[in-house]
C-alpha cells in the first residue's frame, strides 16, 4: 500500500509537471500585441486556441470621466500587458504614473472572421469596467476616478461577446484606490468559448482537488492527534494543510465565488496572512517533526519576523505590509536553501532524514520559489499559483511513506514486544499458577505425610456440615468419624531420635491410605493422632474399618523394624510390650442435621476410652453411650 501511494505520488509530479509544461493548453507561440493590435487574421475560427493578450496595449492614464469616456485626440502612451503601470513613463523627463489613480487599457483585435468569442480576465487591480466596440460586457468592483467613488473587487470572469465584424475594439477602463499595483496583474486570456471555459473549469477544479486533499490530511492529522498521538508535528502540519489551502483559494480568487459580499481588504489579508502564517507554521513543524535540523537561535529568528510580519498584516491596511513582502520572500527563499542545505546532510548522515523526504522538501522548496516569482513578476501561466499546493501534496505523500513505514516498522516491534511480553506474562502466571498450588498444598496438606492437615479438617467439617444438612431429608444417611493414634509412639521417638519417629508416621499413613476408599479422607492432627471421615458408613462399617486397621499393625511393626535396622545398620528387635498399637474412638451419625465438630470430640472421647481400656482396641461413641 505504501508504495502505491507513493506511485500516485509521482504521477501527481509528473501531472503538475505537465501542466506546467503545457500551460492548460495556452498558445504562447503567438506574437505579442505590438502598439495595441494583435492580428488573428492568419488563423481560421476554429484553429484559434487560447492566446494571453499579453504585450504593447495603448494606455490613457488620468483622462477618463465616470462614464468611460477619453479624449481621444491624446496620443495614446504603450505599456506591456501584464505590469504594474508605476513603470510608465507620462512624458521625456521619466515622470512615473502613480500607483493610485485610473486609466483606459485599449486593444485591438484582428479576427478571422465574426463569431462568438471570450475573455478569461483575473488579477486587474483593482476594479474595472470592460467595453468591446464601446458596449459595456462586463465590470469587478466600481471604476472611479476618485476613492470615494471607487471600490475595489477581485474575481475571476470569463466574458463571451459576439463580433458582427472581424475586429473587435476592446477597452478596459481601470482604476485603483487601494492597492500598490495597479493595472493588470496577468494578462487576459482570448479565445473561442468552449476553450476559455475549459482552462477556467481545469483551473478551479485543480483547485478545488487541491484544496480537497489538503483539507481532508488536516482533518485526518487533527483526529490522529487528538485520538492516538500528542505529536505536535501532527497538529502543526494539519495546520500547515489549512493554510495553503487558504492560499489557494484567495489567489485563485475561488474565495469570491462562495463568498461574493466578502470585503476586499479582507480577501487581501487573507492572502498575505496565508503566506506569512504558512512560513510560520512551517518553521514549527520543522522543529518538531526534524529535531536539531535548524539551529534553534535561527529558528526563533525566522519565527519572530514571520510572526511579526503577521501582525502588521493583521493591523495595517496593505498600502503599508505590501511594501514588506519583497523582503519576506527573500527571507523565505534564504530560509529554504538553508532548510534543504541541512536536510540534504542529515539525509547523508543518515541521521533522522530518508531519500524520499529530502525529495519530497525539495519539491515544495520549489514551488515555494514558483510561488514567489509568480507573485513578483506577473508569470503567464496559469498553472503556476497551484504549484505551492501541489508542492505540500507531494510533501505529504513522501512524509506518508516514510511515516507509515516508521509506524509500520514501530508496530511490528511492538507486535514482537507484545508477544514476548505475553509469553513472559504467560510463563510467569503459568509459575504462579504452580506457587498458588504448591502453598494451598503447602496451607491444607501435611508436609510429611501428605496427608490433610488440622486446617483442612476444620474447612471439610464446615464444608461436610453444610452439605449434609442441606439435603437430609431426601439424602439421611449415615456419616462415621474415626479419631485414633499411636500406642507407644513416644517410646520410638526417644530411642531412634525424631528422625525414625517421622519415618514411621510416613509408613503409618500409607497404611491407612491403602485401606481406605475414596470416598474417605485422612487428617493428620498433628503428633501421632489421625482423623478419618467415613461417608456413608454406619457403625458396623466403622467398626469393620478399624478391626482391619488393628489387624495389619503386625505388617506395619515388620515395616518399621526393618526401617530401623537399616538406620542403625543393625538388627532391631522390639519387644512385645514395645511394639506400635493404635487405640481408635468411634462416633456415628445416624440421622438428622449433623455436626462434624461434636462427632471429631465424640470420637475423642471414644479414643480416651479405648486408651484406658488397655489400648489396641477400638471404643464406639453413639449419641452419649458407648
Amino acid at each position: 500500500m505504501r508504495k502505491i501511494v507513493l506511485f500516485l505520488g509521482f504521477i501527481l509530479l509528473a501531472v503538475t509537471v505537465f501542466s506546467v509544461v503545457f500551460n492548460f493548453g495556452l498558445n504562447l507561440n503567438v506574437k505579442s500585441a505590438e502598439k495595441g493590435i494583435i492580428d488573428f487574421s492568419e488563423y481560421s475560427y476554429t484553429s484559434i486556441s487560447p492566446t494571453l493578450l499579453k504585450g504593447e496595449w495603448e494606455i490613457y492614464p488620468d483622462q477618463l470621466t465616470d462614464f468611460g469616456q477619453w479624449n481621444t485626440s491624446t496620443e495614446p502612451l504603450y505599456i506591456q500587458v501584464p505590469s504594474n503601470w508605476t513603470t510608465l513613463s507620462l512624458n521625456d523627463e521619466g515622470e512615473k504614473f502613480k500607483s493610485f489613480g485610473y486609466a483606459a487599457y485599449q486593444i485591438q483585435l484582428i479576427l478571422p472572421e465574426p463569431g462568438y468569442y471570450s475573455i478569461a480576465v483575473d488579477n486587474v487591480y483593482t476594479a474595472y469596467t470592460m467595453y468591446v466596440d464601446g458596449i459595456q460586457v462586463a465590470k469587478a468592483g466600481t471604476f472611479g476616478i476618485s476613492k470615494e467613488t471607487h471600490y475595489p473587487r477581485f474575481s475571476d470572469r470569463i466574458i463571451t461577446f459576439y463580433c458582427p465584424e472581424p475586429q473587435a475594439d476592446i477597452v478596459f477602463t481601470i482604476s485603483n484606490f487601494t492597492h500598490p499595483f495597479s493595472g493588470f496583474g496577468k494578462a487576459p486570456i482570448f479565445g473561442l468559448p468552449a476553450e476559455i471555459n475549459r482552462i477556467m473549469i481545469v483551473s478551479h477544479s485543480t483547485s478545488l482537488f487541491l484544496v480537497g486533499i489538503l483539507c481532508m490530511t488536516a482533518l485526518f492529522m487533527i483526529f490522529f492527534y487528538s485520538e492516538n498521538n500528542k505529536d505536535k508535528s501532527i497538529l502543526y502540519f494539519s495546520v500547515l494543510c489549512i493554510l495553503i489551502s487558504l492560499r489557494t483559494i484567495t489567489v485563485n480568487t475561488i474565495l469570491t465565488f462562495y463568498f461574493p459580499t466578502i470585503p476586499t481588504w479582507l480577501q487581501l489579508k487573507l492572502e498575505y496572512l496565508s503566506i506569512s502564517l504558512t512560513f510560520c507554521m512551517f518553521l514549527l513543524y520543522s522543529k518538531h517533526a526534524f529535531p536539531n535540523l535548524i539551529h534553534t537561535i535561527a529558528e526563533k529568528i525566522f519565527i519572530g519576523i514571520s510572526s511579526a510580519y503577521s501582525l502588521a498584516i493583521i493591523i495595517f491596511p496593505i498600502r503599508i505590509y505590501n511594501h514588506g513582502l519583497l523582503s519576506f520572500n527573500i527571507l523565505m527563499v534564504i530560509f529554504a536553501v538553508y532548510w534543504l542545505t541541512a536536510l540534504f546532510f542529515s539525509w547523508f548522515k543518515k541521521e533522522q532524514t530518508s531519500g524520499i523526504i529530502l525529495l519530497g522538501g525539495f519539491i515544495l522548496a520549489l514551488a515555494v520559489f514558483n510561488d514567489i516569482i509568480y507573485y513578483f513578476t506577473g508569470t503567464t501561466n496559469l498553472f503556476a499559483a497551484e504549484l505551492s499546493a501541489f508542492g505540500l501534496t507531494f510533501f505529504i505523500i513522501t512524509h506518508s511513506n516514510e511515516f507509515s513505514y516508521k509506524f509500520l516498522h514501530a508496530l511490528k516491534i511492538a507486535s514482537e514486544t507484545t508477544k514476548d511480553l505475553e509469553n513472559k506474562v504467560l510463563a510467569r502466571t503459568r509459575q504462579l499458577s504452580e506457587l498458588n498450588s504448591k502453598l494451598l498444598l503447602m496451607a491444607t496438606k501435611d508436609e510429611l505425610t501428605n496427608l490433610w492437615n488440622r486446617t483442612e479438617l476444620q474447612r471439610r467439617s464446615e464444608e461436610e456440615t453444610a452439605k449434609y444438612n442441606r439435603y437430609y431429608t431426601t439424602n439421611s444417611t449415615y456419616f462415621s468419624l474415626l479419631y485414633l493414634d499411636l500406642d507407644n509412639f513416644k517410646y520410638y521417638n526417644d530411642t531412634f531420635s525424631h528422625e525414625a519417629g517421622d519415618k514411621i508416621l510416613k509408613i503409618f499413613a500409607e497404611v491407612l491410605s491403602e485401606l481406605s476408599r475414596k470416598s474417605d479422607t485422612i487428617f493428620r492432627m498433628g503428633g501421632d493422632e489421625f482423623v478419618i471421615f467415613l461417608p456413608k458408613t454406619d457403625t458396623a462399617g466403622a467398626a469393620n474399618f478399624s478391626q482391619r486397621i488393628l489387624n495389619i499393625l503386625d505388617s506395619f511393626n515388620a515395616s518399621a523394624t526393618s526401617m530401623l535396622s537399616d538406620m542403625v545398620n543393625h538388627k532391631v528387635v522390639i519387644s512385645r510390650e514395645r511394639q506400635l498399637t493404635c487405640s481408635i474412638g468411634i462416633a456415628v451419625h445416624e440421622n438428622g442435621f449433623i455436626n462434624i465438630d461434636r462427632l471429631i470430640q465424640y470420637a475423642d472421647t471414644a479414643l480416651l476410652r479405648a486408651k484406658e481400656q488397655g489400648k489396641n482396641c477400638f471404643v464406639i461413641h453413639s449419641g452419649h453411650s458407648f
